[in-house]
């Protein structure tokens, strides 16, 4: 799990959006982000998954997937629909996916 000071507060997210970050997606999710800092939220919606424990059980594996791999980003996961249903090894190549665009637009 990412400690509490590498995730974005309520205030710091809602500035995080007004500052028109870039994006990529893929089946995964969006991922909103700026090339600079080091802090992650990932946004799961109750809509898409009506059961807590997969809208956690997938929050914890990218907050431990984005502390494993430490990259010099700040941003916004907004998890798919299907995302929820991926196994872990799954997940983690997606994720993986992201990151790595990410850097390579920035």
């Amino acid at each position: 799990m990412l400690p509490k000071n590498r995730r974005l507060s309520r205030l710091q997210f809602t500035d995080f959006l007004t500052t028109k970050p870039l994006q990529v997606y893929n089946r995964l999710g969006t991922f909103k982000y700026l090339p600079f800092g080091n802090k992650l939220s990932v946004v799961t919606s109750s809509k898409h998954e009506k059961r807590a424990i997969s809208r956690n059980k997938i929050r914890r594996r990218i907050y431990t997937l984005f502390s494993t791999t430490n990259p010099p980003l700040s941003g916004i996961l907004y998890v798919s629909k299907q995302g929820y249903t991926f196994p872990y090894d799954e997940t983690k190549n997606l994720f993986l996916d992201l990151l790595a665009r990410a850097q390579k637009n920035s």
